[in-house]
């Protein structure tokens, strides 16, 4: 074994990387979330894992050291690429390595794949996930879903409720092989996604290697598109080759791979606004395209909803996410502050100021979206969508950290245009791992303890650690002019 990495010039890739992913695996079975009735003892390891103090303990020292070592090799491989060395394929191995133990683990840093189980079973069972929450199956706690969506309908668009349900049709009696194949079906939507991606670089005449590095090897893909399992993936898989077809001029083909992204989540209709773009467009064609798009998106969206039986009841459930409160979202952040003031004053509810604040900023961010589409030449709608979407992202009342992905990724095949943007999408990354890390660390506590201070403080240090020690790392983002990196 040694004889063959030895001759393999990237082995200490392999070695860290091997490390970090199986530390991340064990952590995975020491914090990860599990169904409350899940018997931890059909394996001495997990039962190890979740039923001691040692072993809860190794795992959250665990996760720390796994999150510096992996972000630690993902900044390495991006000063490699920035000095030009290209290996897309030890990148792709790479990305195995990493995710590989995370497959047949408990989810981790969200739980949000038991909904995915429990909305499976509730069509099964014959209700409308537009109109019921998973409540309405018995036994839906013990799955393990989060009790704030016990009630609310999906959010989530038919092609992605066809998912789940079959899904769960093929795993009846198991959450745990459920995970496994919403695992296997986010990991299969990742590699559609990258070969996406790896078309649209060649068009523009980007990098594979850097491509790959922004997008299949970004820590927070890892986190959370393998180790969570999240839904986005599929729906970033269609909107990139949406794009891809856009680029090729091929409009009406874009328009249905982006509908089929909506139908998995029905954020990605915004990019229905970006696809029919080409350079230099009137503002008369450019409104000519728009109604197009929007009339046939429609009609094909009636006729799945009536052959479905669930109509257009889709759209009554998009406000769900907006119940949720998180500080990453400056407007709800702001709201709530101003909020306790106001309340405190007795000059207006809390609750009124924060949906105010909320509004008002989702309202300023449709505003400047639209202005920008109309004047826009259209000389990249690749890189058009990756600034729309980030201003919805910034203006949502909800921001979650994989959230940053659907910019990510749509940055990653038109490249970075000079180091201020380099330093902007490394730091937004170290940032989000760190804070998904302490989400993992403090989450199966109510009440911050010392133990929750002393986590997030070796967090904290493990990412500064990780700039410090390493010359290469620092020089990524430190002392470098303007210019292409």
């Amino acid at each position: 074994m040694s004889l063959a990495l030895g001759a393999n010039p990237h082995y200490k890739h392999f070695l860290y990387s091997a490390l970090g992913a199986t530390l991340l695996g064990y952590a995975s079975l020491a914090l990860g979330w599990l169904p409350p009735l899940f018997d931890t003892n059909v394996n001495p390891l997990l039962g190890f894992a979740r039923n001691s103090q040692a072993g809860i303990l190794l795992g959250r020292i665990s996760i720390v050291i796994a999150t510096g070592i992996l972000l630690s090799q993902w900044l390495v491989l991006g000063s490699n690429i920035r000095k030009g060395f290209e290996n897309a394929r030890l990148q792709w191995q790479l990305f195995f390595v990493w995710s590989t133990p995370l497959l047949f683990a408990p989810a981790i840093f969200s739980r949000d794949v038991y909904s995915y189980i429990a909305q499976g079973r509730l069509v099964l069972a014959g209700f409308n996930p537009y109109n019921e929450g998973v409540s309405r199956v018995p036994g839906w706690f013990h799955l393990g879903v989060d009790p704030l969506w016990a009630t609310t309908p999906t959010p989530y668009g038919q092609i992605w409720i066809g998912i789940e349900a079959l899904i769960v049709f093929l795993t009846p009696d198991s959450p745990f092989w459920s995970l496994v194949l919403f695992r296997i079906a986010s990991l299969l939507a990742l590699i559609l996604m990258t070969f996406g991606i790896i078309k649209l670089a060649q068009h523009f005449g980007v990098s594979t290697s850097l491509s790959l590095w922004l997008s299949l090897l970004n820590p927070l893909t890892l986190f959370h598109l393998i180790g969570a399992a999240h839904n986005d993936s599929l729906m970033l898989a269609f909107l990139i080759w949406g794009f891809y077809f856009a680029v090729k001029k091929r409009f009406v083909v874009a328009v249905i791979f982006v509908l089929c992204a909506a139908l998995v989540k029905p954020i990605a209709l915004i990019a229905l606004a970006v696809v029919v773009l080409e350079r230099d467009l009137s503002l008369i064609k450019k409104f000519t395209r728009w109604t197009l798009a929007l009339v046939g998106t429609i009609g094909a969206m009636w006729l799945i909803g009536y052959f479905s039986a669930y109509g257009l009841e889709w759209i009554q459930a998009l406000v769900a996410p907006g119940e949720v409160l998180t500080l990453l979202s400056p407007s709800s952040t702001l709201g709530y502050v101003l909020g306790l003031i106001f309340e405190t004053l007795g000059i207006a509810s809390a609750q009124g100021v924060l949906m105010l604040v909320r509004l008002f900023a989702l309202g300023i961010a449709l505003l400047l979206v639209a202005t920008y589409l109309i004047t826009t030449r259209a000389e990249n709608i690749v890189r058009i969508g990756a600034y729309i979407f980030a201003l919805v992202v910034l203006a949502s009342p909800v921001i979650q950290p994989w959230y940053v992905l659907w910019v990510l990724l749509l940055i990653a095949p038109i490249g970075i245009r000079n180091v201020l943007h380099l330093r902007l999408v490394v730091f937004a990354t170290v940032f989000l791992v760190a804070y998904s890390t302490i989400e993992v660390e403090v989450a199966r506590d109510f009440n911050l303890s010392l133990g929750d201070f002393i986590a997030v403080s070796a967090v904290i240090v493990v990412m500064a650690l990780t700039f410090l020690t390493s010359k290469r790392v620092r020089g990524l983002v430190a002392h470098f002019g303007p210019g292409n990196p």
